[in-house]
């Protein structure tokens, strides 16, 4: 029971965080903050959430819905995150959907890094205090 409502709480609200995305995307692209906030980072900051991830649903909404005509429905199955990072892979939007589904982070991070550099890279666990290879 309990581990079925946290499940339906956090579906839900990545399905709110998709609902935004087109509002988001408007407010970034027109510019509507302009004269109650000095920056899109600004607005951002008074509504809770990360520059960063902000800039990334921009990012996922323009790629996805405004360029390629996905509906934004679909993108409810994927973590908003992993749609931003599968964008950049090859085999069309269809594909990048399903590696956004499909695909761990991990998994989506060396596709990744594979397409960028050609060869794939071996991960090394990092001393959290003195930050040397292990």
């Amino acid at each position: 029971m309990v581990l079925e409502k946290c499940r339906e709480m956090f579906l839900e609200a990545r399905g709110n965080v998709v609902k935004a995305m087109p509002l988001l995307h408007k407010i970034f692209t027109e510019k509507l903050y302009e004269g109650q906030f000095d920056s899109f980072g600004e607005y951002v900051d008074s509504c809770g959430i990360d520059r960063g991830q902000a800039s990334r649903l921009v990012a996922v909404y323009d790629h996805y819905v405004i360029e390629n005509g996905v509906k934004i429905e679909l993108l409810n199955s994927a973590n908003p995150e992993r749609l931003y990072k599968a964008r950049k892979l090859d085999g069309g939007v269809d594909k990048q959907l399903a590696y956004a589904t499909e695909l761990s982070t991990g998994e989506l991070n060396a596709a990744l890094a594979i397409k960028e550099d050609g060869e794939e890279h071996t991960c090394q666990p990092i001393c959290r205090i003195c930050h040397r290879r292990m």
